[in-house]
């Protein structure tokens, strides 16, 4: 399983970049709910899952870069994933004025304050497994 991998790989580094995509998809919906009357907006989201699942498939073979100067090839390392708002350019008029439709954007809320959440615990869960391992505790 993909998730196991990143747990043996760097669990930690995996969970912090699943925070950040959070904390910025909460950015995206805020701004999308905020904005629901507002003739012309465009939706935003965020987009880190279908790359990260992209960067783990191991469909491709990923360049090696040795020099910052190089072009990255292939599939990016997971290291250089990062979360990133897209907007949506669909010309469906959801709310009448523009592409936000309010309840779509309230359930993208609940599910990733749940996502969140359950990140944050299981993180803090890590990190108080290792102060146990440090401090000698079991």
């Amino acid at each position: 399983m993909i998730l196991g991998r990143l747990f043996r790989k760097s669990g930690i580094q995996f969970m912090k970049k699943g925070l950040d995509a959070g904390s910025l998809r909460h950015t995206a919906i805020s701004s999308n709910i905020a904005n629901i009357g507002t003739p012309g907006y465009k939706r935003k989201e965020v987009v880190f899952e279908e790359k990260l699942q992209e960067s783990l498939s191991g469909n491709s073979i990923p360049g090696r870069i040795t020099n910052p100067k190089h072009i990255p090839i292939g599939v990016p390392d997971f290291s250089r994933i990062e979360p990133e708002i897209v907007t949506d350019n669909s010309t469906d008029l959801a709310s009448g004025v523009n592409n936000v439709d309010i309840d779509m954007e309230m359930v993208d809320l609940v599910k990733n304050q749940i996502r969140f959440s359950a990140t944050a615990k299981v993180m803090a869960k890590r990190f108080r497994g290792l102060k146990s391992a440090i401090n000698g505790r079991s």
